[in-house]
C-alpha cells in the first residue's frame, strides 16, 4: 500500500491469513486479505457461506486468540499494529473505544465510522 493510502488509513489489514490445524489438515479459513478503511467510509465484507466473513472480523477483534488459530499478517487500527498487543492491551482498547470496532455482534459485517471529537 502506498504511504498516502496508508497515511489516512483508519483500519489497515494486510496479508491477514487465518489457518486452523485440524486432524484431517490445515484449513485456510482466510489467506492473503488486504483492504484499507478510512475514518468515515464504511466497508461491508459480502460472499457465500464459509468465505471467511467472520473469521476476518474475529480476526481484526482479536476473538481468535487462545484458539488453534494461525494468524499472519497486520491489522491497524489508526496505525497501532493490534497483532503486537497484548491481551490486556486489546481488552482496554475494545473498553476504550467500541464503537470503532467491527460489529456489535458476531457474524456482523464489520461497521467502522468515526465520531465527532467531543467538545
Amino acid at each position: 500500500m502506498s504511504p498516502a493510502t496508508a497515511s489516512k488509513a483508519f483500519l489497515e489489514v494486510d496479508n491477514l491469513s487465518v489457518h486452523f490445524p485440524t486432524d484431517d489438515g490445515l484449513v485456510r479459513a482466510v489467506d492473503g486479505v488486504s483492504f484499507t478503511l478510512e475514518k468515515g467510509r464504511t466497508l461491508g465484507i459480502v460472499g457465500e457461506s464459509g468465505s471467511g466473513k467472520s473469521v476476518t472480523s474475529l480476526a481484526i477483534m482479536g476473538l481468535h486468540r487462545g484458539t488453534r488459530a494461525k494468524l499472519t499478517g497486520h491489522i491497524r487500527l489508526d496505525g497501532q499494529d493490534l497483532t503486537e498487543l497484548t491481551d490486556e492491551e486489546l481488552r482496554q482498547l475494545r473498553q476504550q473505544d467500541g464503537d470503532d470496532l467491527p460489529g456489535s455482534a458476531v457474524g456482523d459485517a464489520p461497521v467502522l465510522h468515526d465520531r465527532p471529537a467531543a467538545g
